[in-house]
């Protein structure tokens, strides 16, 4: 007796082949795209660091206040 559920098998291989090469087709194609912008003769090579700004006896004073406040907090 014969299934009459399932198509014939070379109809399903040609229909999974068909699949395969349309998501192969869909891949290769997104990768045409260049998410890099343009580069530019002048670029910089090197990273120069920020200065930073010297903290205020007062600034230290609220840090030392806060670092011991959590300290005493955790303990």
């Amino acid at each position: 007796m014969k299934n009459n559920i399932l198509p014939d098998k070379k109809i399903l291989r040609r229909e999974i082949k068909g699949i395969i090469m349309i998501v192969l087709l869909a891949v290769c194609h997104s990768c045409d795209y260049n998410e890099l912008p343009p580069k530019t003769d002048d670029a910089s090579t090197g990273y120069r660091l920020p200065k930073g700004e010297v903290p205020t006896a007062a600034d230290l004073d609220t840090q030392t206040a806060l670092k011991k406040e959590y300290n005493d907090a955790v303990k």
